[in-house]
């Protein structure tokens, strides 16, 4: 993810990276464990890094991007985030956050959105599909298709933060 986070940081967000325990590491839902404690500690340094701490975004590709809309779905769930996401849309609720889906031209690497973005129009959550082109399963990595994942997600940024102000 580091190509993206830095055309991001160029466009003026923080961006940090987080490791994760992978399966063969720590069992299922470790991973949510690990990035539900990485945005926490964000939160607790977000003056020091100057961090909208109400603005906080989840990204992620291929596994990351199934991790990351765990974390988003599974707020308040005891079991997901215990003091301190199976990929599922029976997990979208009302209170789940607006989601961008950003998909490659491969389908098999694309599973699972169109039941999720479903179900979040069900709930009346603002939610997006950008279909990127052309692209293999890793677009996020380079050009031609680096510019356009990152167009669309300060798009979709904007757009939800001007209808939710933090």
């Amino acid at each position: 993810m580091q190509a993206l986070a830095i055309e991001l940081a160029k466009r003026g967000y923080v961006t940090a990276t987080v490791s994760y325990r992978l399966s063969g590491e720590a069992l299922y839902p470790a991973a949510i464990y690990d990035v539900k404690s990485s945005v926490r500690w964000l939160r607790t340094h977000a003056d020091s890094y100057q961090i909208d701490s109400h603005k906080i975004v989840i990204a992620g590709a291929s596994a990351g991007g199934q991790i990351a809309a765990l974390v988003g779905v599974t707020n308040g769930q005891g079991k997901f985030d215990p003091n301190a996401v199976v990929y599922s849309a029976d997990y979208v609720n009302e209170l789940t956050p607006p989601t961008l889906f950003i998909v490659s031209s491969v389908p098999r690497f694309s599973l699972g959105y169109v039941e999720m973005a479903n179900k979040l129009e069900f709930f009346h959550i603002q939610n997006s599909v950008i279909p990127i082109p052309n692209s293999p399963h890793s677009f996020w990595f380079f050009d031609p298709w680096l510019q356009p994942t990152a167009n669309a997600i300060e798009n979709f940024l904007h757009t939800i933060w001007a209808e939710h102000p933090a």
